[in-house]
């Protein structure tokens, strides 16, 4: 159901802000809430790579905002001393999306932030557009 492409992540400017995009098949229908076949998919959005700013160790503000105007956007705070544990995330603010999609954060040992789209979809709809995810991140 959704296309796996992978995602684009680049600087594009000297204060570290990032864009992050992906392409996924989304519902046309902004009625899907009312379907009783409706469940939540987890679409693994992308890792908050940039070497400049963020490393293993460490605590950060991350600033994630949807550049859809129904997208969801959220600020987290994130700490880890050990590269080894997973790091501690709080979020600090966030809105969901006109269809009650929202965004997630992840930090496992060993790896860098990962964002998580959660979105909800109807079971065997043909009603489905593809929709360019794209999330404009800050790193403090």
């Amino acid at each position: 159901m959704f296309n796996l492409s992978l995602f684009n992540q680049s600087p594009i400017s000297n204060d570290n802000i990032i864009i992050i995009s992906k392409e996924i098949n989304v519902h046309k229908s902004e009625i899907h809430k009312m379907y009783s076949r409706v469940s939540t998919k987890s679409i693994n959005i992308g890792y908050i790579n940039n070497q400049n700013k963020i490393k293993d160790c460490g605590s950060y503000i991350i600033i994630i905002n949807s550049q859809n105007n129904t997208g969801p956007s959220a600020i987290y705070c994130i700490s880890r001393s050990n590269k080894l544990l997973s790091g501690n995330i709080n979020k600090l603010s966030y809105s969901e999306g006109i269809n009650g999609d929202f965004i997630e954060l992840d930090w496992n040992p060993g790896e860098y932030p990962l964002i998580k789209y959660n979105c909800k979809y109807v079971y065997n709809s043909d009603e489905t557009n593809i929709c360019k995810l794209t999330f404009l991140i800050k790193i403090i």
